[in-house]
């Protein structure tokens, strides 16, 4: 179905939804678009399934602009419809081309330990006075979740 719409510096962006369980395997999950109408707009992110983090679907991204890095956007990618870990992706401008980290999954769930089946939802900002990245996740085990904060004192965190 139809998603948000939101007017960002005079571009519309639009969002839409797979909401057919049936078509996860076969369609990404989130279309990320611009145009001039929800009818048409130009898809700017899909999962890739050469990738085992995302062979389900992928979703909920925050995108954030650096000034060494241009854009970068993290997101959830699903291994299968329980299991999740959080990816980025890099854009000179932020609409499109966007190329994956080699060093995904940046966080994935660990055995045994309070995220061992999903990590997601997140939240990233570099500390500058600090000297590093701090992401906050959502982590599940069975039906448990927690909030997590995965740190990093890696700048470049694409390779």
């Amino acid at each position: 179905g139809e998603g948000l719409k939101t007017n960002l510096s005079h571009q519309t962006v639009f969002c839409k939804y797979n909401t057919g369980m049936s078509d996860w395997n076969n369609k990404p999950a989130l279309e990320v678009g611009y145009g001039d109408s929800a009818s048409s707009p130009r898809t700017i992110f899909v999962c890739d399934k050469n990738n085992e983090y995302e062979q389900n679907r992928i979703g909920g991204c925050q995108v954030i602009k650096t000034d060494d890095m241009g854009y970068l956007m993290f997101y959830i990618g699903y291994r299968d419809i329980e299991t999740a870990c959080i990816c980025v992706d890099k854009s000179d401008e932020g609409v499109t081309q966007w190329t994956r980290s080699c060093l995904n999954p940046l966080v994935s769930p660990q055995i045994n330990m309070w995220d061992a089946d999903a990590c997601y939802k997140p939240t990233a900002v570099w500390n500058e006075k600090e000297g590093k990245w701090m992401l906050w996740y959502n982590g599940r085990k069975d039906h448990d979740e927690f909030i997590g904060l995965a740190l990093s004192k890696k700048r470049n965190i694409l390779n």
